[in-house]
Parts: C-alpha cells; structure tokens; sequence
C-alpha cells in the first residue's frame, strides 16, 4: 500500500471505468489526493490495477463487505484514522454509504468537521453518465458512446 500518512483530501467511491464522472472528482483533490476505491465485487469495466492508469493520485482499495456496517460516525472515525491529515472529501451528489446505505453526502457534511465536496451529475449530450450505462452501451456494440462516457478508449485485455 502506498504511503498515504500525508493525504489531506480523498475522492471516494467505486470508481469503476474510471469515467468522465469520476474524473470530476479527482480533478477536486489537491496535491496530496488519494483516490479510495470501495470493492463491491460486482463486474468491472476496470478492473483493480488497471484503474491507476487513469489518474496520476495514488489509490487504496477497501472491501466493502469491511465498511458497509458501520454508522455514519464510525465511518468517519475510520477515515480519519486511516488519513490523520485529512481535511476534504470529495463524493459524487449520488454517494451513499454505512449500514444499509442510508447516509449520504449530507451527513458526510454534519458528521465530517472539514470540507466535503459533492460534485454535481456530469452529463454528456443531455445523458448522466454512469457506469451501468457504459455496460449498457458495451452490450449494444455502441463502442463510440462508451468511449465517450469512459473519456478513453475502452479496452480489453
């Protein structure tokens, strides 16, 4: 794991496709960013490794099956723990996380003494971009438009 004692912002998510969207909330971490992946298991456009091709801050994966217990506090504690500089957080306008999903970005900014910053839905042609849809794209053969919501050329290896 890289040494991230000296991380002062952190962008937060699952990160997959590492797309135009995502790239919004990196473009938000200052100098000492790190990227926090959250595993889910579920399939990947881009898989671990692959993803620190597209950002030049170093990211850390977490398991979500270790975090998604936790309340909103704990959560918190844990981050802070995990990053004892941390001074911003940077989460999508959809991000949810703890027990059952049920705090977001409002409770980040009541539970989290320091800057939280939500970065508002990224569009392209009047359509929010998302990684479910780049699958959907994919599955249709529309290349193009999933290269457009990736920001990079989509790739099999």
């Amino acid at each position: 794991m890289k040494n991230i004692k000296n991380t002062t912002s952190i962008a937060i998510g699952g990160f997959d496709g590492m797309h135009i969207g995502h790239q919004h909330l990196f473009e938000a971490l200052d100098e000492n960013g790190t990227i926090v992946v959250i595993e889910t298991g579920y399939a990947n456009l881009t898989p671990k490794k692959e993803r620190e091709n597209f950002s030049h801050h170093p990211i850390i994966y977490l398991e979500l099956d270790d975090i998604r217990h936790l309340s909103g506090e704990e959560f918190i504690s844990f981050l802070k723990e995990k990053f004892p500089k941390l001074q911003k957080i940077v989460v999508g306008y959809d991000f949810h996380f703890g027990k059952d999903r049920r705090y977001s970005f409002k409770d980040l900014r009541t539970l989290f003494d320091a800057q939280v910053e939500v970065i508002d839905e990224v569009t392209l042609h009047g359509d929010s971009v998302h990684s479910h849809k780049i699958r959907a794209k994919l599955q249709i053969g529309d290349i193009k438009g999933a290269n457009a919501f990736l920001g990079h050329n989509y790739t099999v290896k």
